[in-house]
């Protein structure tokens, strides 16, 4: 269940983020026209740490959310850096915490992959580091 609120809110994030493209979601296919840039979103979710002694006690859970950046062949390296720019700004590691009940998304840096083309697009992988407070 945690694990929903997670992927939402990181998503809502995302999707506040000012001038993006069309955002895809894990899971769901979609066929882009080759002249549009669009982002496609996954939520990779890491092992759960127990931070105390306490089997009932606080736990952290560390993931990442891997967003590809993909901008038509033609517009290439450059389109697809602005865009990547944008998302960075909106997850940057001094950003407030995201905060739901009582989780607490932590963001902890980016890193992104070299580019590569993809069929009609050149894409770009940040990817994102978050710890959760359970």
């Amino acid at each position: 269940m945690n694990e929903k609120i997670i992927a939402e809110q990181l998503r809502i994030r995302l999707g506040n983020v000012a001038n993006l493209p069309t955002i895809i979601t894990e899971n769901v296919s979609a066929a882009m026209q080759p002249t549009l840039s669009y982002l496609r979103e996954f939520v990779l979710f890491g092992d759960t740490f127990e931070l105390g002694l306490a089997a009932d006690g606080p736990q952290r859970q560390d993931g990442i959310y891997q967003v590809d950046v993909c901008a038509p062949k033609n517009q290439g390296r450059p389109a697809a850096l602005d865009i990547v720019e944008k998302v960075k700004a909106g997850f940057r590691r001094q950003a407030p915490a995201i905060t739901v009940g009582s989780l607490k998304i932590n963001l902890e840096g980016t890193q992104l992959s070299s580019g590569r083309i993809d069929g009609e697009h050149f894409v770009y992988s940040l990817s994102i580091r978050f710890t959760v407070l359970l």
